[in-house]
């Protein structure tokens, strides 16, 4: 009989000790394979932040945050089999919370907790959230410390991983606090990016940066010669009747829909 990958030998050129062994966990039902892989999950809901990571429990219970949890034990790490099967359940079930002024540190840190494909692609399930960043007032109120944040190397990053899904997270801080929760729908289209080839277009030739602005504030930094008319006017989700051509055309190319926006919106340079 010829030897095959699994026995390994002359037909495949792999010695015998690298070939891939039977793995008898994939043979089990799925029902049982379920329960193992939940058994793996210590939490599936993951919150990354650099910088509330010296935080107590305390004080992190305090901004609705829990302590970090480990992505997953050594059972899957120590198959690969296992792992290639594992790895999509994973990232199909965990929610992944990020806050929008730790974007760049997730970035840096090789975004940690996702799953990666074959080509090096994350893919998962994120949450922004726009909370307070732990820092207090004289009143025991928790306060932004970042009057902005740019956000477009973040959107430049899910443009180029499209089994990325990224959503609007919480916007629930008990305290003062900027409430971005009306940017929600915004978010929502901007980060779809990856599946909106001329919003990927028009965000990489048009846009210099893309800011959250205290308070509850959304405002693009054109390059020069990129301003249109309907963009100088807009405020609030309102466009002029004269310049609605224009700006219903710049929505159907890129599917942002700005109107009726809850909060503040500006275009400039």
């Amino acid at each position: 009989m010829p030897e095959t990958f699994d026995t390994g030998g002359p037909m495949t050129s792999i010695p015998q000790s690298t070939a891939q062994k039977r793995c008898y966990l994939l043979e089990l039902p799925g029902e049982l394979r379920n329960r193992i892989y939940d058994f793996t999950i210590e939490e599936p809901i993951i919150y990354f932040s650099r910088r509330l990571r010296t935080c107590s429990a305390e004080e992190l219970e305090c901004l609705g945050i829990t302590e970090q949890k480990p992505l997953y034990r050594s059972l899957t790490q120590s198959c690969r089999q296992l792992r290639k099967e594992y790895l999509p359940l994973y990232a199909a079930r965990l929610e992944l919370h990020v806050c929008h002024v730790d974007l760049d540190d997730f970035m840096d840190a090789g975004c940690p907790f996702l799953s990666r494909d074959n080509g090096g692609k994350t893919f998962g399930h994120v949450f922004v959230d726009c909370r307070s960043t732990g820092r207090y007032d004289q009143y025991g109120n928790c306060v932004l410390t970042e009057p902005n944040v740019d956000i477009s190397s973040f959107l430049m990053y899910c443009s180029h991983n499209s089994d990325l899904r990224v959503q609007g997270g919480f916007n629930d801080c008990e305290c003062y606090r900027p409430d971005w929760s009306g940017l929600k729908k915004v978010f929502d289209d901007l980060f779809n990016v990856a599946r909106r080839p001329w919003l990927a277009k028009w965000l990489k030739e048009a846009v210099f940066a893309v800011r959250l602005e205290y308070i509850d504030g959304l405002s693009f930094e054109m390059n020069l010669g990129q301003m249109r008319p309907w963009m100088e006017d807009i405020e609030f989700g309102e466009v002029h009747s004269d310049e609605k051509p224009e700006y219903e055309a710049w929505k159907c190319d890129t599917g942002v829909d700005l109107e009726g926006f809850d909060g503040r919106i500006s275009f400039g340079y």
